[in-house]
């Protein structure tokens, strides 16, 4: 596998890939992540069984990139697949493997939509054109996180029978029941029993949105003076204006800024919330909303394509279209209970049933398995 930033960096991808590599070894899978070097790790460790870590010293991505080549060069023969969770300059490395030693490449999509990188390198010109289709005809699957996903590579000219539809997963053992702890996280956080709590989760950058969800708390609480607390945890170049924005509830502890903290205590916070507060622009899968609905945390997202794929209006969730549409959709939650628990229910299940890191895994490792298989058949038959 190769990742240009793996965990202890924070991100969806980097999370994603931590979480593959780790199931793959369980299931018996030799596993191998290539990413760059980041101070205080060190050059190789075991993440679990069958899955190790090797960070490539590099302080440049033109650096990683030459390095890699050269690893691949001398030694992807002794692998089977060859897995990029990127479309990254680092992908260009496939070449390398690809025509030495004829290892089969998976790449996988990780964001669609505007600014997505199916979106930037094809649809772009130059030197983003050529990379796209060096890349086009260098991997022999591509991996959709969604149908957006799917129809982008299928218009960039990616036959569909090259796209493999894989989403990204979860670990539904990490997670616990809402009810274990609404109460402990209530008490914690100094509110009454019955306060309402939403979260937000993610990096604090433009194309979340997240100062929808600021001011659609403060329509909230200027319409009614129930106890409740918006939690945004997180951190990014917009930190500081979101802030601004919330000055006045912040100061009263209704909008509160977590910063960056564990995924543990994600987790605890998402099992003890009421919804979770996606208003993106644009998102591959979101690793957020997948851990908030496992965690029993009704998602409220934009109605965009790639959260179409797993929230269903007034099923497993709500999805609003428009900025002043989000209160609403907030107050009906508070003001009925009793379908805020449906939902929740719901949206556990659907995670359960389709998202779980158990079956994500599976789905991988017949993927790699049918190409493998195809090596084999057109190397006899050469």
């Amino acid at each position: 596998m190769v990742i240009p930033l793996f965990p202890p960096a924070v991100g969806g991808a980097e999370n994603q890939a931590s979480l593959l590599a780790r199931q793959l070894g369980h299931m018996g899978v030799e596993v191998t992540v290539l990413t760059r070097k980041l101070e205080d790790t060190q050059i190789e460790e075991s993440i679990g069984p069958n899955s190790r870590v090797l960070r490539l010293p590099a302080v440049s991505s033109g650096q990683f990139l030459w390095r890699l080549m050269r690893y691949l060069g001398r030694r992807a023969n002794g692998c089977d697949v060859l897995h990029f969770h990127t479309l990254d300059s680092p992908l260009l490395a496939a070449l390398v493997p690809r025509l030495l030693h004829r290892r089969p490449v998976v790449a996988k999509v990780t964001r669609s939509g505007p600014c997505g990188p199916i979106d930037v390198l094809a649809g772009g010109r130059g030197l983003r054109r050529l990379r796209w289709l060096l890349l086009r005809r260098s991997v022999d699957r591509f991996v959709a996180v969604n149908e957006e996903s799917r129809s982008e590579l299928e218009s960039a000219g990616v036959d569909w029978s090259r796209i493999a539809s894989i989403p990204n997963g979860v670990d539904v053992s990490a997670t616990t029941s809402p009810s274990e702890n609404r109460v402990g996280l209530r008490r914690e956080l100094r509110l009454p029993p019955d306060a309402f709590i939403g979260t937000c989760v993610g990096r604090l950058i433009p194309r979340k949105r997240f100062e929808w969800a600021v001011e659609a708390w403060k329509q909230l609480v200027s319409e009614d003076p129930r106890p409740r607390v918006l939690l945004i945890l997180g951190d990014g170049p917009e930190r500081g204006r979101l802030e601004s924005k919330a000055a006045t509830l912040r100061d009263r502890g209704l909008v509160r800024f977590m910063g960056q903290v564990s995924r543990e205590t994600v987790i605890k916070l998402l099992s003890g919330s009421d919804c979770f507060v996606l208003p993106s622009e644009s998102e591959g899968l979101s690793n957020a909303l997948l851990e908030a609905m496992a965690a029993g945390a009704v998602p409220v997202v934009t109605r965009i394509r790639a959260n179409l794929g797993i929230v269903s209006d007034r099923e497993n969730g709500i999805v609003f279209d428009r900025r002043g549409e989000l209160a609403p959709a907030l107050a009906w939650l508070e003001d009925h209970p009793e379908s805020l628990s449906r939902l929740s229910k719901q949206a556990r299940e659907t995670i359960n049933s389709r998202f779980s890191i158990d079956c994500v895994g599976a789905r991988y490792l017949q993927l790699y398995q049918s190409l493998m298989t195809g090596l084999e058949t057109r190397q006899r038959s050469s």
